[in-house]
């Protein structure tokens, strides 16, 4: 009987992996996944990378790091720098018993500058939840309230060193504003803070769980760098605790590689939680 809902890998924990954008290759290194609804055994799990028709790269071999009922943390048992060469769409498909259960496409871009004493070389990485966001939260132990979302700095014109803060509004109504956060990369990575109430110096108390379980209606959350926001997402609440998902968090979306998990492993090994998770796409 076939499993249901089937095994996917998170999204962000494969577009948020380490980057190598400004080597004469694109390099990056994808070292642990969030593997949702694991089946007993996965020691056929495979990692493929496409180009078109052709086959790049194969990896097998994964081990458990942190064992979980049906969340795991899966990692590559020798992980290593995958380089590319050339520019294009490419796609990194995961597959179990030779099935694919998750597919993620990106794009990759060359620019090349200075001069012939001092050549740069630059990589774009473009990956389609460039401009979503997550709303994530523990919620067994009332946990804060996250945003995570992924940004390009340098492609968006956002210069290194900058700082950016989520706002969260209900209704219309601001309810808090997060300390700021350093960007410190011009790369495309993912980023996150904890929401907040309103406080001194932007520094209140943090939002729970059973804070956003009350609200009913519109919740905004934008991200602001000065006065320009660079991201916009809002929620729908039907109901005290009931927050609308997205199209590709249900469990009927089709194709099921294109699945969004509405669940997430958040954390470090030994201190890692369990977090029901809301994308939104930015407006």
């Amino acid at each position: 009987m076939a499993q249901n809902p089937a095994p996917s890998i998170e999204p962000m924990s494969f577009y948020g992996m380490r980057t190598y954008a400004n080597q004469a290759n694109f390099g990056f290194l994808s070292e642990s996944w969030h593997l949702v609804m694991a089946p007993a055994s996965y020691e056929s799990m495979t990692f493929h990378l496409k180009k078109g028709d052709q086959e790049l790269v194969t990896y097998g071999h994964y081990f458990d790091d942190t064992p979980w009922p049906a969340f795991r943390l899966a990692r590559l048992q020798y992980p290593a720098p995958i380089w590319l060469e050339q520019e294009g769409e490419y796609v990194a498909e995961y597959r179990l018993d030779g099935k694919v259960i998750s597919a993620f496409p990106f794009t990759i871009t060359k620019k090349s500058g200075g001069d012939a004493y001092n050549p740069t070389t630059a990589w774009s990485f473009k990956t389609p939840i460039d401009r979503m966001g997550q709303l994530h939260v523990d919620q067994a132990s009332d946990g804060p309230a996250m945003i995570s979302f992924m940004m390009h700095p340098a492609a968006e014109g956002i210069a290194k060193g900058s700082n950016f803060v989520a706002k969260i509004t209900h209704n219309g109504r601001v309810m808090g504003v997060t300390p700021t956060t350093y960007i410190s990369e011009p790369h495309n990575q993912r980023y996150w803070t904890r929401l907040h109430f309103d406080g001194p110096n932007g520094r209140g108390e943090e939002f729970n769980w059973s804070d956003l379980a009350k609200l009913t209606g519109t919740i905004k959350i934008d991200i602001e760098i000065g006065t320009k926001v660079v991201r916009s997402f809002t929620y729908t609440a039907t109901a005290p605790g009931t927050i609308k998902g997205h199209p590709r968090s249900e469990l009927s979306y089709s194709p099921a590689s294109g699945h969004y998990p509405p669940r997430r492993i958040f954390g470090e090994t030994g201190r890692i939680q369990m977090h029901h998770v809301w994308w939104a796409d930015s407006k």
